[in-house]
């Protein structure tokens, strides 16, 4: 994924590294290619195990998410 504006870019790798290009940005970069998927499920393995402590997606967020997506 690449995004030019002001005459600056921000390049992202496969999830992999992030650069940037005429500005400051802290590359990153990683063996692997992580888009977060594993994380999401065990967070909500974890709510669901402690129901006390809510999800990890709020339903409101949720549903904002839903109806925009019917939007566009």
């Amino acid at each position: 994924m690449e995004i030019h504006f002001d005459e600056k870019s921000i390049v992202m790798d496969d999830y992999k590294s992030l650069n940037g290009y005429g500005l400051k940005l802290k590359e990153m970069n990683d063996a692997i290619s992580s888009k977060g998927q594993l994380e999401e499920l065990k967070s909500l393995h974890y709510s669901i195990m402690n129901a006390d402590i809510g999800w990890p997606i709020e339903l409101w967020d949720m549903i904002q998410t839903t109806e925009i997506s019917f939007v566009i």
